[in-house]
């Protein structure tokens, strides 16, 4: 069997990466998938995928840009530099979560951590990459709901507090996205989203332990939470691209 050729570690990871891209591009059973896709479509076949995936990531990238711009120009100074792979890195994975659909908002939060905001100390890739994995996918009410919990939290001093001063922090919460900002449609549905949000770790819900008119469970944040937050202010963040859309 003919030995695996070892990896030239002068070339970047960025670029074996790109090549790795381009050479399933041209594979046969992808232009074959992406021809059936495109039929199904009424579009065109594979022979017009490489332009409409070049035209989407120019413009996702073009978007990536401005928003890091921006955030980099509101960024505190370093004290530390960052090495070239980790730069290199940080930079490829904000960009793949830019391809992959990530919103404004999700960006603005990845660029905020990046580009070291509202820190001193450098992040690194490993610690970014694992940020990008929680918060690209999130959903504009999820973010919505995280902000708002982390809101409630600081006005009402309700964290770690008794049960029934917990649930006064939620009940805040939901009258501001289900009343006030109709962000969802029930109390219901704002307790669904929070449950399913327990999946990323940002938050975690307690059983009532006093009596209070309403059983059930209350929603607070994490430590994991509580560091994002400090590293990339979420309720900014969606200010901003709001303020940007008016």
């Amino acid at each position: 069997m003919t030995p695996t050729k070892p990896l030239d570690p002068k070339i970047s990871r960025t670029k074996r990466e790109s090549g790795a891209l381009k050479q399933l591009l041209s594979d046969e059973g992808v232009l074959s998938l992406i021809s059936a896709m495109y039929e199904t479509f009424n579009l065109p076949g594979a022979a017009f995928f490489s332009r409409a995936l070049q035209r989407r990531v120019s413009r996702k990238a073009n978007e990536a840009r401005e928003i890091w711009l921006e955030e980099t120009r509101l960024a505190k100074p370093r004290s530390v530099d960052i090495p070239e792979e980790d730069a290199a890195a940080i930079a490829q994975a904000y960009l793949r979560a830019a391809i992959e659909g990530a919103a404004r908002e999700n960006l603005r939060l990845l660029a905020a951590i990046g580009a070291g905001k509202n820190v001193e100390r450098p992040v690194l890739a490993d610690e970014f990459n694992y940020y990008v994995n929680i918060l690209a996918p999130l959903r504009h009410d999820e973010i919505a709901l995280l902000a708002e919990i982390l809101r409630t939290e600081k006005a009402t001093s309700s964290k770690s507090k008794s049960g029934g001063e917990r649930r006064r922090g939620n009940e805040e919460a939901k009258q501001e996205l289900v009343i006030r900002r109709k962000i969802f449609q029930t109390a219901a549905h704002f307790d669904a989203v929070a449950g399913s949000l327990q999946r990323t770790g940002l938050i975690v819900s307690y059983p009532l332990q006093v009596p209070t008119p309403i059983a059930g469970v209350v929603f607070e944040s994490t430590v994991l939470l509580d560091q994002i937050n400090q590293l990339a202010d979420l309720d900014a963040a969606l200010s901003a691209e709001a303020a940007g859309s008016n």
